[in-house]
């Protein structure tokens, strides 16, 4: 057990120092297209950002609702779903949370797994001032990025 657990934190230290650094070429092409999928196309349902961003063979892994197995099926679910709901959905990633690991196989890059976190909000037409006071007392930067 003993040898277990040195080589898991060997491998995971290993791991961890496997991040680029931000100012490298994959990091900031990563963080621009970012931008451009999440500030541009889910913020302001600009359908044509996933339309050329995202791959043909694109899979996308939700944590509550599962599987979407197409590139097709994913832009038609921003299009009818996320840009078709009763409010505006806003994503913003969190200042300095970015982190890039490049995929190399024989020492050539293939891909890239990037994290980071973000915080999601929900944004109404018409807002009642009540509600935003209310808001602000849960959450006191919820009014200043609800008043844009």
């Amino acid at each position: 057990m003993k040898f277990f657990s040195s080589a898991l934190l060997f491998l995971l230290a290993n791991h961890l120092s496997a991040q680029i650094d931000p100012s490298s070429a994959l990091f900031r092409e990563l963080k621009s297209r970012d931008s451009l999928l999440f500030e541009i196309g889910f913020n302001t349902c600009d359908i044509s950002q996933f339309e050329n961003l995202v791959s043909e063979d694109f899979e996308f892994y939700h944590d509550q609702a599962g599987v979407t197995a197409s590139k097709a099926d994913f832009v038609a679910g921003i299009r009818d779903g996320l840009c078709k709901l009763s409010y505006r959905a806003r994503r913003e990633l969190v200042k300095g949370s970015l982190m890039v690991y490049p995929l190399k196989k024989n020492g050539v890059l293939y891909g890239a797994l990037q994290m980071g976190k973000h915080r999601f909000f929900c944004l109404r037409v018409c807002l009642d001032f009540l509600f935003a006071l209310q808001m602000a007392k849960i959450h006191p930067n919820f009014v200043t990025k609800i008043l844009m």
